[in-house]
């Protein structure tokens, strides 16, 4: 029996009406006050949301942490990491943000959690908004931060326990990259989504170098079609998508992640707190450093220009090719014109041969019928000759 396709109104709850959502928003006017703060675009996500039209997206970081917070559910970022990692990690800390990396250099960095496994290593979960132009070099950065940070600590913790250190009591660091919106390099592979990145060796020498990457393009994730979800999919669903369509897969699929939608479910009747997670994100992203974006917008500026001057000279190629196939086609049609009056006279001449041939197959038949007319008068002339010698009569 064909099971029955999960309602999503099941998931997000009863229908509001859009008048509705903005009369409980203005209810407050607090809340009213930071929601008349939001972009327009905001404003239209937490109205769809709270109509029950679309669920939350956990790009953001308010959210993110609401459902993903490691101290109080530290079983969700653990089986995650678990699924990506490709191996069984427990979350054992947060890590306080002690290097002045992250905010000085966070432009657009919407999510950023740092925590330590049960196995020793470190790992840097974070989400931006859009993938920066740079993206191999602050990867670089971030990895070396987390390595020294946790030298740093490894370092104090033997001189505290009068111990000789070792390198050999580090363990790896991973920076893990989700991105809501990514650059063009990502694009060249639209087939992938998850991407793994090692330090080797090309001799075939064996070192763990300890730094690992994972950058994962959440736009590409979901234009790829799913046929079967996995687990790490359903998370990558979970995070990367509003859309009651996915939600609806991932439950059927997963039915555990209903907890999920659930308590963000809860947030719909949460107005202010729901209010002021936005607000969180908006100064978020208000306070990014100007400095990047500019830098993006100028490299993006750049890239257009080039892009330009591509498409001129494209274009300027096509117009010499269409002026070289014009002349090609006015040499086509001279010649197709030389050779129609070739063809012309040719069955001009055909005609008057014809004309002759028939002229002379007439004078054939004549000669033919003079040639018979003569045998015929010398027979007829010999038969005489013979009847006259019979009767001795003279020819003369």
């Amino acid at each position: 029996m064909k099971t029955k396709p999960l309602d999503y109104r099941s998931i997000l709850g009863t229908p509001k009406t859009r008048a509705e959502v903005l009369k409980e928003v203005q209810a407050d006017k607090v809340s009213y006050a930071m929601f008349q703060n939001l972009t327009d675009e905001l404003k239209e996500e937490l109205i769809a949301f709270c109509m029950g039209n679309r669920g939350l997206r956990l790009t953001y970081d308010p959210f993110f942490k609401y459902i993903f917070n490691p101290a109080l559910k530290g079983e969700r970022l653990s089986e995650f990491l678990s699924l990506l990692l490709g191996e069984k990690v427990e979350i054992v800390e947060v890590l306080p943000k002690e290097s002045d990396r992250i905010s000085d250099e966070s432009s657009l960095v919407i999510m950023d959690i740092l925590v330590r496994l049960k196995s020793g290593a470190y790992a840097d979960i974070e989400i931006q908004k859009i993938g920066y132009l740079f993206q191999g070099e602050r990867c670089a950065c971030y990895s070396s931060d987390l390595l020294m940070r946790q030298l740093s600590r490894e370092r104090a913790k033997a001189k505290r326990d009068k111990k000789k250190f070792s390198y050999k009591s580090l363990e790896k660091v991973y920076t893990i990259v989700l991105m809501e919106k990514s650059t063009a390099v990502y694009w060249n592979h639209p087939e992938q989504y998850i991407h793994h990145s090692k330090q080797v060796f090309d001799t075939g020498l064996e070192l763990d170098l300890l730094q690992e990457y994972f950058l994962i393009p959440l736009d590409i994730f979901r234009e790829i079609p799913h046929n079967k979800i996995s687990k790490l999919d359903a998370w990558l669903y979970v995070i990367g998508s509003d859309s009651p369509k996915d939600i609806c897969r991932v439950i059927e699929a997963y039915p555990e992640f209903k907890e999920i939608y659930n308590e963000l479910l809860m947030l719909r009747y949460k107005t202010r707190e729901l209010i002021e997670m936005y607000d969180v994100y908006r100064e978020a992203l208000r306070a990014a450093d100007e400095g990047t974006v500019q830098y993006m917008v100028e490299e993006q500026r750049k890239e257009l220009e080039e892009q330009k001057k591509m498409l001129a000279e494209q274009k300027e190629r096509i117009t010499e090719q269409k002026e070289k196939i014009t002349e090609q086609d006015a040499k086509i049609t001279e010649q197709e014109e030389r050779i129609t009056e070739q063809e012309e006279r040719i069955t001009e001449q055909d005609a008057k041969l014809t004309e002759k041939d028939e002229k002379l197959a007439e004078r054939e038949k004549e000669l033919t019928r003079r040639s018979q007319q003569l045998q015929e008068e010398r027979i007829e002339n010999e038969r005489l000759k013979e009847l006259l010698r019979k009767a001795n009569i003279p020819l003369e």
